[in-house]
């Protein structure tokens, strides 16, 4: 069931992408700030997987005000969610500590629901009409670091950069990102990739879940 629930997951990450890259392509001018496009993605994410919560066990007795039937159900869309793996010692931190949006693994370690493993994670760039313009491959390499870990736990993770930017750019300074609007805007179903995204006509992307992307 977890398998499957995961699998939709990709799904609906596919048709949350569609929904926030029309929107910015038709009105870009809408879009100021890097949060304007975080937070229209987790909105429209968390939507697509309402009725998918993930079941855990608060053992604080104060979170029985928002348990249901002695379960905290959350939906597995997340903001600012830790980009590490749960150390033994929970006060530990990173220095790059959060993607900026996630969606938590069915297949929970513990009880503790604001640190799972993750499924899938995003981190979104915004490159405005005016300079400066912050690079992605940091982003890229906190997914990568992830990716790495899952990998080596045996477990799958998909990681996408979105770098949106107000105008056309020259190939040299995208960098050597892997598409620029991008034809599928399927994700990857283990591994990571990073679109460039300019504002144009809005149209419907197709494809299937990709397999591997590194």
């Amino acid at each position: 069931m977890a398998i499957g629930k995961e699998r939709r997951y990709l799904s609906e990450l596919r048709g949350a992408f569609e929904e926030v890259i029309n929107e910015f392509r038709e009105n870009p001018a809408s879009f100021l700030m890097e949060s304007d496009l975080q937070g229209l993605l987790f909105a429209a994410l968390f939507k697509r997987l309402r009725g998918m919560a993930v079941p855990a066990t608060a053992t604080d007795k104060r979170w029985n005000a928002v348990q249901a039937n002695g379960r905290l159900l959350t939906n597995p869309a997340r903001s600012q969610y830790p980009s590490y793996f749960p150390p033994k010692n929970k006060t530990r931190r990173p220095a790059d500590s959060h993607f900026d949006i996630a969606v938590v693994s069915q297949h929970l370690i513990d009880e503790h629901a604001w640190h799972q493993p993750m499924r899938a994670a995003i981190e979104i760039k915004f490159w405005q009409v005016i300079p400066p313009y912050r690079r992605w491959e940091p982003d890229r390499g906190k997914l990568r670091r992830y990716h790495a870990g899952a990998r080596n736990k045996g477990r799958p993770f998909t990681g996408v950069c979105l770098v949106f930017s107000h105008k056309e750019r020259t190939s040299a300074q995208w960098g050597k990102i892997d598409s620029v609007n991008p034809d599928s805007l399927s994700p990857p179903e283990n591994g990571v990739i990073v679109w460039g995204i300019t504002p144009g006509p809005v149209r419907k992307t197709v494809g299937a879940v990709q397999r591997k992307c590194y």
